[in-house]
């Protein structure tokens, strides 16, 4: 028997699991590191120093405003995942976060419309307008982590980075990256990993391998993840026409 008054049988597995779960985080903490480098690296190539310190300045932004935004939400969802219902840690979550981006919106919006804005001003406030997604999006990693469910923990991190990288990497290689477009790639894979459905507009090709990407990084994240094979909606067509179509009731 062991001081805990557990066996060295029962410890043995305990602790095996618990080296595999950190295993496990460890790995997708530095593939996540991997997507973030690689992505960079491709807008680098593509944009120029310039393309890139731009995009870099939105991600700065966002990931900051984020942190500011969620006011320890993480830590506490953890702490108390196993002591409150997890939903109610998820409901409330997503009101501060809904609060924030109506709150944001308003004044943002405006902004990014404005032609008077500088480009790099335009990037910083993108960024502070996604900031309730980045923070909901580790608001609900706590949650996960406070339920040792190190599974989806690690894959709602690393997701919207293989989105990102996979959708930089398919522009790039049909020579159609640009600023919004790389822009819209990282957008849109916060977007889904926190739990939106978001709509991908343009020509088939691209679409084509994006939504492969999506899907194969859907599938490796597991049953917690598995809706998003229903949020990766891939359009053909302009999306004026479908708005025009969903407007005359098609």
């Amino acid at each position: 028997m062991t001081a805990s008054g557990s066996s060295p049988a029962t410890a043995a597995p305990v602790q095996s699991s618990i080296a595999a779960r950190t295993l496990a985080t460890w790995i997708t903490l530095i593939a996540t590191v991997g997507c973030v480098f690689a992505a960079r690296a491709l807008i680098a190539r593509g944009l120029g120093p310039t393309g890139v310190g731009l995009f870099v300045l939105m991600l700065t932004a966002a990931f900051l405003g984020g942190t500011v935004l969620s006011v320890g939400l993480p830590a506490y969802n953890a702490s108390f995942a196993s002591k409150v219902s997890p939903a109610v840690l998820l409901s409330n979550s997503i009101a501060w976060n809904a609060v924030a981006a109506v709150v944001l919106a308003a004044t943002c919006i405006p902004a990014l419309l404005s032609p008077a804005i500088p480009l790099n001003w335009k990037m910083i406030i993108l960024g502070v307008l996604m900031a309730p997604f980045t923070a909901l999006l580790e608001s609900t990693r706590g949650i996960f982590q406070g339920m040792s469910a190190m599974r989806p923990y690690n894959w709602l991190g690393l997701l919207s980075g293989l989105i990102n990288v996979g959708a930089v990497s398919t522009l790039v290689a049909t020579s159609r990256l640009n600023l919004e477009t790389a822009v819209g790639c990282w957008v849109g894979g916060c977007l889904q990993a926190a739990g939106a459905t978001v709509d991908f507009v343009g020509r088939p090709r691209v679409l084509d391998a994006d939504r492969r990407l999506a899907l194969e990084a859907a599938g490796n994240a597991g049953r917690g993840l598995a809706l998003l094979r229903e949020r990766v909606q891939c359009h053909h067509q302009p999306l004026r026409d479908r708005l025009d179509r969903h407007e005359q009731g098609e």
